[in-house]
């Protein structure tokens, strides 16, 4: 059930199992409090499924597609891996969710960049959120791209573009990122060095 794994990932970074993730009391409490949280009434659920399509975008960020399952918590909210472990769905540190790589997950979800990127809405899970994503690296939105908890998408109406504070980082392809207005870019080479 939704509510147990979000329980168990709880319970696992409470005891210190959760080697990626951190947070202290403070925020065990905010994690206790998105755990009962939704407008839809399941609270986080358990897996969520993302749809980024092929046209308009790069291949990295056409890589967010896919399933994800509860794995952590970072900032007070629930992380979740996909299933090949190589992109991560999380909350930043400037109020929006966004989908990463292992680069933000060293980091601890602690930043504020990823391939693609929606403004979060209180404690609004993103399958929740209306409005569209974003694809980085100038954060452009994109309203084909969707998450749900049951693999199917969203109304297309609940998708339109938003305006967006275009704050942030955007990746690219091959690991780059680029500057928001705000952010200050800085790129991998193909092997992954800075």
């Amino acid at each position: 059930d939704a509510a147990d794994g979000a329980a168990g990932a709880s319970a696992r970074a409470a005891k210190g199992g959760d080697k990626k993730a951190k947070h202290g009391p403070a925020e065990d409490k905010a994690i206790g409090e998105v755990e009962g949280s939704g407008t839809n009434g399941i609270g986080v659920p358990a897996t969520l499924h993302v749809h980024v399509p092929k046209a308009g975008g790069t291949p990295d960020q056409q890589k967010c597609s896919g399933k994800y399952a509860l794995h952590s918590t970072a900032n007070g909210f629930p992380v979740w891996i996909h299933e090949r472990k190589d992109r991560f769905l999380y909350h930043g540190n400037d109020e929006h969710w966004y989908i990463g790589d292992d680069e933000e997950m060293e980091m601890n979800f602690d930043c504020d960049q990823g391939y693609i990127r929606h403004e979060g809405e209180a404690m609004l899970m993103p399958h929740e959120l209306t409005g569209a994503w974003e694809r980085g690296e100038d954060w452009t939105p994109d309203q084909h791209i969707w998450v749900s908890a049951d693999g199917q998408p969203p109304s297309l109406e609940s998708r339109a573009p938003r305006s967006s504070k275009d704050k942030g980082k955007g990746k690219s392809k091959n690991g780059s990122k680029s500057k928001g207005s705000k952010g200050f870019g800085k790129s991998k080479s193909k092997n992954g060095s800075k």
